[in-house]
């Protein structure tokens, strides 16, 4: 699929005359504002902030800056669960290097490239209003970010003014519930994705509090706790690096509560 999307884009690109300008020495560089670089971008961002936070070395620190830096520059897109991978990115960067600037850079992503496209009222209330977010993986994927957001406020809460604070955790409540009604009633779907969502809440003491006691959250956590232990007996390891590493981080948390 990935394969036939980059054929299409780049034979477009060739039909309007803008080749030369979305390709440089191999490498697209140029998506023409519909998003598609910021999934590339935001991800490859991310994990050099993490071997930055992991080494020190001030080579990665440069490499990030930079990513930060062409992210400034461009518009968020209409596409909502493209303008979270920014968002993972900028929370990681203001945190390690301690700079609210970068978490105000985010939350301005959140409002002007989330936010806008999540429905308020009616049966639906929580989810995107695009077939295409709507849809369960990209749902979660826009949880993910704002599950970095809730961690990052944690060190920088004067951010967010006591209105825009009371918005954010209302969207995102909205949009945890929807997921966890869904889940109970029709079954798991994209566990890797569902487990790391479900375990940062646990590892967010303040988030976590309001799940405790609820159905919904603990029967699906206990459900996929023996998704994961059934695959690993049978040495077939489903989850992700990230998602395990949430995982044990949230059992350890499960376990000291008893």
């Amino acid at each position: 699929k990935f394969d036939e999307m980059v054929t299409e884009f780049l034979s477009e690109a060739e039909k309007n005359n803008k080749l030369d300008e979305v390709m440089h020495n191999g490498w697209i560089i140029e998506d023409l504002q519909e998003g598609h670089l910021f999934f590339d971008h935001g991800l490859c961002a991310f994990a050099i902030t993490e071997l930055y936070e992991a080494t020190g070395d001030p080579i990665y620190l440069d490499s990030i800056l930079w990513a930060e830096q062409w992210l400034s520059d461009r518009p968020s897109v209409p596409n909502w669960n493209y303008n979270s991978f920014p968002i993972l990115f900028l929370c990681k960067l203001a945190r390690i290097t301690s700079e609210p600037s970068y978490f105000d850079k985010a939350i301005k992503r959140f409002q002007f490239g989330i936010l806008p496209g999540q429905l308020v009222d009616g049966e639906k209330q929580g989810k995107w209003n695009d077939p295409h977010n709507a849809m369960w993986v990209y749902h979660m994927i826009i949880v993910r970010s704002m599950l970095e957001m809730q961690e990052t406020l944690e060190l920088f809460p004067e951010s967010l003014q006591q209105d825009q604070r009371e918005r954010f955790e209302e969207s995102f409540y909205n949009a945890f519930d929807v997921l966890l009604d869904a889940m109970t009633e029709n079954g798991i779907t994209h566990p890797d994705i569902l487990c790391e969502c479900l375990s940062r809440v646990i590892l967010l003491e303040q988030i976590d509090s309001l799940y405790q006691n609820d159905s919904r959250f603990q029967s699906l956590y206990q459900s996929i706790s023996r998704f994961v232990y059934e695959r690993d007996l049978h040495e077939k390891p489903y989850l992700s690096p990230a998602s395990r590493g949430y995982f044990l981080r949230a059992m350890k948390v499960i376990r000291n509560r008893k």
